[in-house]
């Protein structure tokens, strides 16, 4: 069972974590053409602290997401040496980037609201 202080501590390493590491990484991702137009969405800990999950989506639609996640991975060493100073724990967690599903989801109820709406107007016209 996780305690309330120990979630709200978490919350802040979290909190901590995305405002310190999203400027650093992106500039990392524009200067890959591979990874261009990446960028960190949220970031997770896990309750023990030994994950690191950073979540990531693409503002190009066009790109291959694999071959950039790929390059990322190769970032996790200095990445995970960032959040040691940041964290400033006796262990550092280990780093996962993962692509970020919630924005496709998000996108796709956007272009069938995108396509209805029109499907209305069209309708509407006749």
């Amino acid at each position: 069972m996780v305690h309330k202080n120990s979630l709200v501590k978490k919350q802040r390493k979290e909190s901590s974590l995305m405002r310190e590491l999203t400027v650093p990484l992106q500039q990392a991702f524009n200067e890959q053409e591979a990874t261009k137009g990446f960028y960190v969405t949220r970031i997770e800990l896990s309750d023990g602290l030994g994950l690191c999950t950073i979540y990531l989506a693409c503002m190009l639609k066009d790109k291959d997401v694999d071959a950039a996640l790929r390059v990322i991975k190769g970032m996790a060493k200095s990445t995970r040496g960032a959040v040691a100073k940041l964290l400033e724990g006796r262990y550092t967690p280990e780093i996962v980037f993962t692509f970020d599903k919630h924005l496709d989801k998000i996108r796709e109820l956007d272009d069938i609201l995108a396509r209805v709406s029109k499907e209305v107007r069209d309708r509407d016209l006749d």
